[in-house]
Order: structure tokens, then sequence, then C-alpha cells
């Protein structure tokens, strides 16, 4: 744990994600932070549009909250594509701090449709923690800050289950 940061602490930084990173930079008073952010944000799809544009700079810091958009896929797998991810980075940043953003927890009612299960959610989170060690990343446990007493994100703080209010 760590106190909070402010604004400034974030100059020589990167963010990497998909919709929820895309909340944060609409929301959030972080406004010293590079986004290099989208809707429907894959691993996949980072390495082709993202990645080759957050290497070209230096970075001392730089966060990556990716996940929910694989909850479909194999999670082992998933684990894999993002660890060559991690490996790219490292190459073209091989000072900067990488952070493994968890993935949010999802809302009761989310967790019962397709892929979107709470489940899935804490397995992919559990192989995002392995890798966190395997590649000498942080990991921020996000998840655990979201989730509410039942175990899901409160429905009062999410507009459709996945996404958070901006509140």
């Amino acid at each position: 744990e760590q106190a909070s940061k402010d604004d400034e602490y974030f100059k020589d930084a990167a963010i990497l994600g998909n919709s929820l990173v895309e909340g944060l930079k609409m929301y959030s008073k972080l406004t010293t932070i590079n986004y290099y952010s989208g809707t429907s944000m894959s691993v996949t799809t980072a390495m082709q549009k993202e990645i080759p544009s957050l290497v070209s700079k230096k970075y001392a810091k730089i966060y990556i909250a990716l996940g929910i958009n694989e909850l479909g896929s194999d999670a082992s797998a998933f684990k894999e594509s993002y660890g060559k991810m991690i490996d790219t980075i490292k190459a073209a940043e091989p000072d900067a701090a990488i952070y493994i953003v968890s993935i949010f927890p999802v809302s009761k009612e989310k967790s019962g449709e397709g892929q979107f299960t709470i489940d899935r959610v804490k397995n992919f989170n559990a192989k995002l923690y392995e890798l966190a060690g395997e590649k000498e990343c942080y990991y921020l446990d996000v998840y655990s800050a979201l989730v509410g007493s039942d175990g899901y994100l409160p429905a009062d703080n999410t507009w459709d289950g996945v996404h958070l209010t901006p509140s």
C-alpha cells in the first residue's frame, strides 16, 4: 500500500487500457498521464495499435489495464499473450516500472451473462498476479478495492455491470 498520488506524480507515466481507462480519462482529474486507450481494446489490438506508439516514447511508469474483453478466451493463452506484450514493452522501456492492473469485478447481475462471470474475473486476475511475479512487474489489486461485501461490483457503482459510473 502507498499513499495516494497527485496528478504531478503521473507526468512521466502512461496507461494502456480498454474502455475502463477511457472512463478514467473522461472523469478523473489525471491530466498529466499519457493515455493509450480504446473501447474494446484487448492485448491483441493493443499490440497492433497502441504498443508501437507507447514504446516510441520513454516513460518511468507504465500501467496496463486489459483483460475484461478477453474473459471469453482461454486464461492460459491470455497470460501468454499478455506476457509477450510485457516483453515487448520491457525491451523498449527497460527502466520503466510496469504496473499490471487487475481486472475490475463485475456486478452480480452481469456475472450471470456469458463470459462475464466473477469466477472468470478471479481466474484471469490470478493469471495476471502470476505474470506480475514472473515478469517482475507490480500488480495493482483494484479488484479488491472495488468489490462489495457480496463479492461483486456494487450495482450502484456501475451502469452496465462492468463500467463504473462517473462518480
